[in-house]
């Protein structure tokens, strides 16, 4: 008797022994969450308001002559384009076109020796008909944050006429239109609210650079110039490729 229930103790031990072997804690498995990255192109549109300057001069002696200060202001509207690389240390390089369209103008008086000896009779109006850029940009990834500074070539596309009596001159002569090129650089930053759609905000300064210019109303003197800068505020929605 006392072997059979030595026996039956013995299995009964051993047996719990195998099922606690059996029982295999479940571990969780860690789910990975893969960082967000910058790489690709996108293709964006944006809006915004510009404000910034226009300015004539015709000298007639150094320091001395005929200008306008006109102030160009306005709203925007326009797209953009890029494509950029995300390193490993999480910097980002790429490099980005963009063009708008402006409804910017602005009539100013002509002053001679910073006075206005016309009472407001002539002036010079200035009209930009659009804008554009070839920049490089450079930003730091922080996950579906980045701020970014930008530069490169402006363009800018305007009409300019002399005006008497607030109606265009009626003598030849009077007007031109040019596209110049100067430069520009700006700061920003962008959000990925989705791995496509993209939201942005950014500041640029853009210089369009000294222009020759020759007009014989109000004056026909050579050297005249002419100079247009403009700042840009914009907000901007891209879809990544």
């Amino acid at each position: 008797m006392k072997k059979f229930l030595l026996a039956t103790a013995a299995v009964l031990i051993t047996s719990t022994a195998y099922a606690a072997d059996a029982i295999v804690e479940e571990v969780p498995v860690a789910v990975q969450i893969d960082a967000f990255s910058w790489t690709g192109f996108y293709l964006g549109i944006k809006g915004g308001y510009g404000w910034g300057s226009a300015d004539y001069t015709a000298p007639i002696v150094p320091g001395i002559g005929y200008t306008s200060e006109g102030d160009i202001d306005g709203f925007l509207i326009g797209g953009y384009a890029g494509a950029q690389y995300q390193f490993s240390n999480n910097l980002v390089l790429g490099a980005e076109i963009d063009i708008d369209y402006r409804n910017g103008d602005d009539t100013a008086p002509f002053l001679l020796a910073g006075v206005d000896p016309y009472s407001g009779l002539y002036g010079l109006n200035t009209e930009i008909n659009w804008t554009g850029s070839a920049r490089l940009r450079a930003g730091y990834a922080m996950d579906r944050w980045m701020p970014y500074v930008t530069g490169g070539f402006a363009f800018a596309d305007y009409d300019s006429q002399s005006l008497l009596g607030g109606s265009p001159a009626p003598v030849p002569g009077y007007a031109f239109s040019e596209t110049s090129v100067g430069w520009t650089a700006g700061v920003g930053a962008e959000y990925a609210f989705t791995d496509n759609v993209i939201f942005r905000a950014e500041y640029r300064y853009s210089d369009f650079g000294d222009q020759d210019v020759f007009m014989v109303f109000p004056t026909n003197l050579p050297g005249q110039t002419f100079d247009l800068d403009s700042h840009d505020v914009t907000l901007g929605v891209s879809w990544k490729f």
